[in-house]
């Protein structure tokens, strides 16, 4: 994997490239940097040109040079910055993301459909309104304890408890290491205004306009969107997807990489 640096008006984003062919743009799941998809590369490499990046407020690797508002518009309108600062406008793009980084890739393909051929998702939620009534606690904590500097070791503990459940059944240690390491650039407030701004948006109506094909994929023992969510977002919402289920959980992109490649390989 190739690092490289893209300059924009109000940060630097710190994007990562990989393999060979056509084009495939992926966006982290919240509040995770792009290192997340390394083990699904691996698998994609002989047949897309993988590039995905790190989030500016986010784990990893980007920084804001300026003020920036955290809201969900605003990284979506960042991301198509970004895309065209690194794809001509004659090339069309397969796009995608797990968990919320499927939803602003869907977002961005709503704002701006050209970009795209195609997009491919997982446990990818179209409101947090669901979310926030299911998860109440966590929900209010965010909400809570957003503004306040004493979130950030308790933020700190559960992004290493994410990372941990994340490789529960896969064990990457070398990748769990890298992900932790990412955490040096977190910001607190960003990610829990991120979130709180979430647990208040429903997307369905923009959702429903997006004409292009999507791969939606959702995970029977996902504990955060449901399969059934999913299916309902591929079948009842987005005009033209095709739905599939899988065995895993939220972290399906790190427990089986090659199930996942293999399905958009052969799907997308």
């Amino acid at each position: 994997m190739k690092s490289k640096k893209i300059k924009l008006k109000n940060c630097l984003i710190n994007t990562y490239h990989g393999g060979k062919g056509k084009p495939l743009f992926l966006i982290p799941g919240w509040p995770f940097s792009g290192r997340i998809y390394f083990p699904l590369i691996k698998y994609l490499a002989d047949d897309y040109q993988v590039t995905t990046l790190d989030l500016p407020g986010w784990a990893g690797n980007s920084k804001l040079k300026a003020d920036f508002d955290f809201q969900i518009n605003s990284y979506v309108e960042l991301i198509l910055v970004t895309l065209k600062k690194i794809y001509s406008d004659e090339v069309k793009i397969s796009l995608g993301g797990v968990s919320i980084g499927g939803t602003l890739a869907l977002l961005a393909a709503y704002h701006q459909p050209e970009l795209a051929k195609n997009l491919v998702i997982h446990s990818s939620p179209w409101n947090g309104i669901d979310f926030k009534k299911k998860h109440k606690i966590q929900s209010q904590l965010i909400s809570k304890f957003k503004n306040k500097s004493s979130i950030d070791p308790l933020l700190k503990r559960v992004y290493k408890g994410l990372c941990l459940i994340s490789h529960r059944k896969r064990s990457n240690k070398k990748l769990r290491h890298l992900l932790l390491k990412d955490y040096k650039n977190l910001n607190p407030y960003a990610v829990m205004t991120f979130a709180d701004n979430f647990f208040n948006s429903d997307f369905k109506n923009q959702l429903k306009q997006i004409k292009i094909p999507v791969l939606a994929v959702g995970s029977t023992k996902d504990q955060y969107i449901s399969c059934h969510q999913v299916k309902h977002l591929s079948q009842n919402i987005l005009p033209q997807s095709k739905y599939f289920r899988v065995p895993y959980s939220h972290y399906f992109v790190i427990e089986n990489p090659k199930m996942l490649a293999d399905i958009i390989k052969n799907n997308l």
